[in-house]
């Protein structure tokens, strides 16, 4: 009877354990009562009575196990539902915020593009300044220096034209001086004679 007991609660949804202990329950029940039957001297009345008792509660526990399933299900299924219905909630929350952080990642994007040209241009209009002040700058320097230059030249072909004549009048004064001392020394030499001549002549 036990194990009819047992498939019969197993059958209903009842956990193993929980089935285990309503049978271990009942015979602990059954034989409470057939003891206190046999003191008083039961009789084929009491041992009816006490089945009739154990069917009944067996029927109660049976119905009970079938409504807690019952109730079971109607719980899982309900928490399915909330579940569905919270996850169709938080899928349009997530939706609209993505929507959202999409449509201000566009405008922030779209805000960059026109700093980062605006700073492009700032940087190009200052470069073509610096590029203009640069060559302005070059050419200052190479009209100085082409100024330089001529101003050296000219030094130069100053230097040259004095030097050259310089040199020619050195030349010319060189040659005056020597001319003046051949002549000199041509004096000299016939003077020289001319006092050996007269020597000459005054001598015994």
């Amino acid at each position: 009877m036990d194990i009819d007991i047992y498939r019969a609660l197993t059958k209903t949804g009842v956990a193993d354990q929980d089935a285990r202990q309503v049978v271990v329950a009942l015979d602990h029940d059954i034989d409470q009562r057939i003891a206190l039957r046999q003191s008083h001297f039961a009789t084929k009345d009491d041992v009816a009575e006490l089945r009739a008792e154990l069917t009944t509660g067996l029927a109660a526990v049976t119905s009970q196990g079938v409504q807690t399933r019952s109730e079971l299900k109607a719980e899982i299924a309900a928490v399915r539902s909330e579940l569905k219905v919270e996850i169709g909630e938080l899928r349009t929350e997530l939706r609209t915020e993505f929507a959202g952080l999409r449509g201000e990642t566009g405008t922030e994007v779209a805000g960059l593009g026109r700093e980062l040209r605006n700073e492009v241009a700032e940087l190009r209009g200052e470069m073509k300044t610096e590029f203009a002040s640069v060559r302005t700058e070059l050419a200052d320097f190479r009209s100085d220096v082409s100024q330089r230059f001529s101003e050296v030249h000219q030094r130069f072909g100053a230097l040259e034209s004095a030097t050259v004549q310089g040199l020619s009048r050195l030349e010319a004064s060189t040659a005056q001086r020597f001319a003046d001392m051949q002549r000199w020394l041509i004096a000299t030499i016939f003077g020289a004679a001319a006092l050996m001549a007269a020597l000459v002549k005054l001598m015994p």
